[in-house]
């Protein structure tokens, strides 16, 4: 097991890299032959007016609420945002969900987003697409919303909001560029296809490298990147028949392609 492996070394706290083989962490440098890179994501918080002067939750403070809120208005339409919207309209909680895209879980097939727009919906929660946010600001019950929906002005309010708008890469303050190691626009490390990063030695897995993130990728990653590190493999990361699920109610679960995915192959 990895975790046994005498030759690993578990970095815990903040660490940056001195260089390619050497990371600072509480004031200490440990050296490695290798260095791998997996501190993961945080929710994102988007660039929306009046955010900033707005109390909000998000996956990771949600469940530290003492009292249930009245009403909760779910910024997202993915699979976070689906399984907290669910989770606080069936503990009694009236909730709304704003998505950007014309469908929730816009990268599935719409015969499957529309049945379970419909479940859903049927079961109380109020789910609306298509939407762009103008601004958000607070009221002395709660929060507003404000968004453009179809052309058309409305403003939603609640008395609590939630953030479910993606995740942001836990790549700042890590040094890389200290070892020039690249990242996209968004901060996500960029590695190649054995979780290697352009510069000799250093690997990065999981979320802080981006999408698929899911805890049983980011655990497959972080092996694989150990072993290639360590043996000198080359192997490289396979996601043919990638497994993923949203955790509702029904369940929506996927492995491989769906049927357009399959045609559209051939």
């Amino acid at each position: 097991m990895i975790g046994d492996d005498p030759r690993i070394k578990f970095v815990h706290g903040r660490g940056r890299l001195v260089d390619a083989r050497t990371v600072e962490v509480n004031g200490q440098q440990l050296s490695g032959d290798a260095v791998l890179v997996c501190t993961g994501a945080r929710p994102s918080v988007p660039a929306i007016p009046g955010l900033a002067d707005v109390p909000f939750l998000t996956n990771e403070s949600a469940f530290e609420l003492t009292e249930l809120p009245e009403s909760l208005i779910v910024l997202g339409g993915r699979y976070i945002a689906l399984e907290c919207a669910q989770i606080f309209s069936r503990l009694g909680s009236r909730v709304t969900v704003l998505q950007r895209s014309a469908r929730i879980l816009p990268t599935e097939s719409s015969a499957l987003t529309d049945e379970l727009t419909a479940h859903l919906t049927a079961e109380g929660l109020g789910i609306v697409t298509g939407t762009a946010i103008q601004r958000v600001f607070t009221e002395s019950n709660g929060v507003a919303v404000e968004a453009v929906v179809d052309g058309k002005p409305q403003t939603f309010r609640a008395s609590h909001l939630l953030l479910a708008t993606g995740r942001t890469p836990n790549s700042d303050g890590l040094g890389l560029e200290n070892v020039e190691v690249a990242t996209d626009e968004q901060g996500f490390i960029a590695t190649d296809a054995r979780l290697a990063t352009a510069v000799r030695g250093i690997y990065a897995a999981g979320d802080v490298i981006g999408e698929p993130m899911f805890v049983y990728t980011a655990a497959y990653e972080g092996a694989l990147a150990a072993e290639n590190a360590l043996a000198g493999t080359t192997r490289e990361r396979d996601y043919t028949a990638l497994p993923w699920v949203v955790f509702i109610d029904p369940q929506v679960a996927g492995v491989g392609l769906d049927l357009p995915q399959a045609e559209a192959a051939g």
